[in-house]
């Protein structure tokens, strides 16, 4: 599978200045959990803080990739002491983690998530992802 990685890292970057302060890392994971893409704060976290956080929610990313696998994944959320996960199912092949601040509000960057995960999945089927992120920004009310 051929995927556009500059259309991936554009959509991540987008997902950053969109989300705020409060995400501090976005990762795209295949079926298995295998990171295909990832951006972070490097103020706030690091790829080692990537990777330990991997192992920290194995447990869980194993069962969302067996739901995902089986058709019942969509969505969902996972907290630490730290940090605030949200998972989001990204077509066939993938699924996005927004990684937020422990006391991020999460509700309000739900729409921003699904958002980016439905072009994520456009993006690894190889169709066109349109700029639509302005007008859904209007759409919510907000300049």
């Amino acid at each position: 599978m051929s995927i556009d990685r500059k259309k991936l890292e554009a959509l991540l970057r987008w997902y950053f200045n969109t989300v705020g302060e409060d995400l501090l890392a976005a990762i795209i994971v295949d079926r298995e959990g295998l990171v295909l893409a990832s951006q972070s704060r490097e103020d706030k976290i690091d790829e080692e803080i990537i990777g330990g956080l991997s192992s920290l929610i194995e447990p869980v990313l194993k069962r969302i990739t067996q739901e995902f696998s089986s058709g019942n994944f969509g969505t969902g959320t996972f907290d630490t002491e730290e940090y605030r996960l949200i998972f989001c199912e990204a077509g066939e092949d993938a699924v996005f983690i927004s990684i937020l601040d422990g006391i991020a509000m999460i509700d309000p960057i739900f729409p921003y998530a699904y958002l980016a995960a439905e072009k994520i999945a456009r993006i690894f089927d190889g169709r066109e992802v349109s700029p639509l992120y302005q007008i859904f920004i209007k759409r919510l009310g907000q300049k």
